[in-house]
């Protein structure tokens, strides 16, 4: 999946990211990303969160910053994700705290692949996940990408 701007954004030279394609033509649940935009740098959130997750991206895109993650582990399905990623939002020290409270997008997007000829996918989430959204003041949001065969990574660096 390479880096894309999202809401119309048309700039995004200062954005670092870097994403990796399934490599199977499967349809299942890829990860959850926890998208984050902002007028102020995210970028303290990066070292708070790396335990467990990696940066998909983070800097500033057109007049706003952003940060994109994904857990580091395999992911088992979105509720158990959702739930982990939530518990280290809810554990970061209070200055960086701060940022994800007052960012005017905190997303929990749930990434799913469908295959051509794939079987469709379902996801359920309990009250009790939706309920961590919402208390960490988040949204839900899905994302559906079409498989392809091979493999690639794309890396988008600032200039």
């Amino acid at each position: 999946m390479k880096f894309e701007p999202r809401r119309g954004d048309t700039s995004s030279e200062d954005a670092v990211c870097m994403k990796t394609k399934k490599n199977k033509e499967e349809t299942g649940f890829l990860n959850v990303d926890p998208d984050i935009y902002w007028r102020a740098n995210l970028e303290a959130l990066a070292p708070a969160l790396s335990r467990k997750t990696f940066v998909v991206c983070v800097g500033r895109q057109g007049n706003r910053y952003c940060a994109h993650f994904e857990m580091t582990a395999l992911p088992k399905n979105a509720d158990a994700t959702i739930r982990g990623l939530a518990a280290l939002i809810r554990a970061l020290p209070r200055s960086v705290r701060r940022l994800w409270d007052g960012a005017k997008t905190r997303e929990f997007n749930i990434g799913l692949q469908a295959a051509s000829l794939g079987r469709p996918i379902e996801v359920r989430l309990p009250p009790e996940t939706i309920h961590d959204v919402a208390s960490l003041g988040g949204q839900l949001a899905i994302t559906s990408r079409l498989a392809r065969a091979k493999s690639e990574t794309i890396i988008r660096r600032r200039s």
